[in-house]
């Protein structure tokens, strides 16, 4: 049974806002403000349906379809993301995991949410630190609940001014 979702978290297109209100734009790449994410799954389906429902909770998607296209969409002259959702096993090449590890190179904040069949054990191993890991099946809301976690986990808290 998938997590009890928690309300008040950022993964609205209100939320969004309410994310770039509190702590400034240096979170936020994006020219319309809105967060970044890289989603890296080989299913079609599961990547179009994890596509509209980050999309439909305030966040920009890039798609990728293997670990290949992943890394050349991390490119340091490429857009910048905010985060990385990533299936562990994409097929003949890189995988979710060589992809997480070669976005925290780049980023060392990016918040990673792996989203797999794959071991949860092998996360321990193989998994960048302070990642989240969802086992599939999942609701695709899990994976807005911990996007926008991991997001307020790497975002500094706004100085009072004082």
């Amino acid at each position: 049974m998938p997590p009890p979702i928690t309300p008040g978290l950022y993964g609205t297109e209100q939320s969004a806002t309410t994310l770039k209100r509190d702590w400034g734009s240096s979170l936020l790449s994006d020219s319309d403000d809105r967060p970044r994410v890289l989603l890296v799954e080989d299913e079609r389906l599961i990547l179009m349906e994890l596509k509209d429902t980050l999309e439909g909770a305030g966040f920009t998607v890039l798609v990728a379809s293997s670990g290949a296209e992943a890394l050349a969409l991390l490119d340091p002259d490429g857009e910048p993301v905010d985060a990385l959702v990533t299936d562990v096993d994409l097929g003949d090449g890189p995988t979710g995991w060589d992809v997480a590890h070669a976005a925290r190179e780049g980023n060392p904040g990016l918040a990673v949410v792996y989203a797999s069949s794959s071991s949860p054990s092998d996360w321990a191993v193989n998994g960048v630190p302070n990642s989240v890991f969802i086992s599939k099946p999942f609701a695709p809301t899990q994976i807005v609940v911990a996007v926008s976690e991991r997001l307020n986990a790497t975002t500094p808290l706004p100085s009072d001014g004082g």
